[in-house]
């Protein structure tokens, strides 16, 4: 990936009620700061000014967030009841991120670690991770888990005490990007940034599992989840309303409607 720009986003889904877009790495999604020019929301702004919300504060409205070091699939509202339809699949746990990175050390097989690699200007081995949240939203989560198993991600200055400068960049990037909606499926996965064909200090060794199966599997799994789901729901719909018609009204419609308005000028 070429260095950023304002005039060089990368759309790799566009549709009436959403954008998704490859984030570049060490750039902001946002920021408030007047000296900070470049952010995915300059980007927006300059390649789609007719698309920007003037009740928002930021212009758009970003469904997630990736750290400022982090690359990959960033997704973005383009109102607000797509942001209401997507901000209910987070919540209910049904989005589905894969992120891939470069990790120090050799890991023990298992069905995520994909090869391993050697950093030609480094003495140490590094593995290249698959990697998926079982959780969601918490500050940071990979890059800790990674660090507290013994093997941080490359080039994460934050979590390996601010000795780890030398490469470029933080290995890690949003290679996928899956968000079940009823009226849109988005389905979005990017190029593997960690390959000798993009960087070309990287040389790739023994290959464990194949990225594109492991990625058919996770896909498969998740439609076969989804299905489930919508059985369950199918057969209990009036009942689950039943139960859950109070709390959402106390909290999660107003963690909602706080969601969806943090963007208007205050």
């Amino acid at each position: 990936m070429e260095a950023a720009s304002i005039n060089n986003l990368c759309i790799l889904y566009q549709s009436t009620n959403f954008l998704v877009v490859n984030k570049h790495w060490d750039i902001r999604i946002d920021s408030k700061m007047w000296y900070e020019k470049l952010t995915v929301q300059s980007q927006l702004k300059y390649r789609f000014p007719e698309l920007a919300d003037p009740d928002t504060y930021y212009g758009f409205r970003f469904c997630h967030q990736l750290d400022f070091s982090t690359s990959g699939a960033l997704c973005i509202a383009l109102n607000k009841m797509a942001a209401a339809k997507a901000y209910r699949c987070f919540r209910d746990r049904l989005v589905t991120k894969v992120y891939l990175a470069l990790v120090r050390g050799h890991v023990s097989v298992n069905r995520m670690m994909m090869d391993h690699a050697i950093g030609k200007n480094t003495t140490e081995g590094m593995t290249h991770m698959m990697c998926t949240e079982e959780t969601q939203g918490r500050t940071h989560q990979l890059r800790v888990h990674c660090r507290a198993v013994g093997h941080p991600i490359v080039g994460d200055f934050t979590y390996s005490l601010k000795t780890d400068s030398s490469p470029y960049r933080m290995m890690l990037h949003a290679h996928q990007l899956r968000i079940p909606m009823d009226e849109e499926l988005i389905d979005v996965t990017t190029a593997d940034p960690f390959t000798h064909l993009v960087d070309s200090n990287l040389e790739l060794g023994l290959c464990v599992n194949s990225l594109h199966d492991i990625i058919k599997g996770l896909k498969g799994k998740c439609v076969i989840e989804q299905c489930d789901k919508n059985n369950i729901l199918g057969v209990q719909a009036e009942k689950i309303q039943v139960e859950k018609t109070s709390e959402e009204t106390k909290e999660e419609r107003e963690k909602c409607l706080q969601w969806l308005n943090e963007w208007t000028m205050s």
